[in-house]
């Protein structure tokens, strides 16, 4: 004897989305904010030009847009929070951003986009956890440092 079974249609909750849809829905979301960090990255890149640390240094590693405030402390990924700098500066270099040897420390409520002070960190010879910034440049203007 065989028993006519029909299998029920689809009725939301009782079944399980179709495989992969969490992992699509995360991939659109994613999408939609690096479409806003790409835009921002462009703004950047036409404010600063490019790398804006103002010492003698031989770029490395193509430019990157850089955090003064660190996006995991709470930084925002808005243009005043943001400056263009080298890979060499940012990361790479024996004495970088990410190191916290160099500084960079706007001088406006504008934030980086006004005037900023370039600083080197430089540790007492007894403790390193004791340090003073020593300036090293002024902007007047974005990019236009000070005579």
């Amino acid at each position: 004897m065989t028993a006519n079974y029909e299998r029920p249609a689809f009725a939301g909750s009782l079944f399980k989305a179709p495989r992969g849809t969490a992992t699509l829905k995360k991939e659109q979301a994613d999408k939609h904010e690096s479409d806003a960090e790409i835009a921002i990255k462009k703004l950047i890149k036409l404010r600063d030009g490019k790398c804006r640390w103002p010492e003698r240094h031989k770029c490395r590693g193509g430019l990157e847009v850089i955090h003064v405030q660190d996006h995991s402390t709470g930084g925002a990924f808005i243009t005043s929070n943001l400056w263009l700098g080298c890979k060499w500066i940012h990361r790479t270099g024996p004495k970088s951003i990410h190191s916290k040897d160099l500084v960079l420390k706007p001088l406006t409520k504008r934030g980086t986009d006004g005037p900023c002070a370039f600083y080197r960190r430089v540790y007492a010879e007894s403790r390193k956890d004791h340090y003073t910034d020593k300036l090293i440049a002024r902007e007047r203007a974005v990019g236009v440092l000070e005579a």
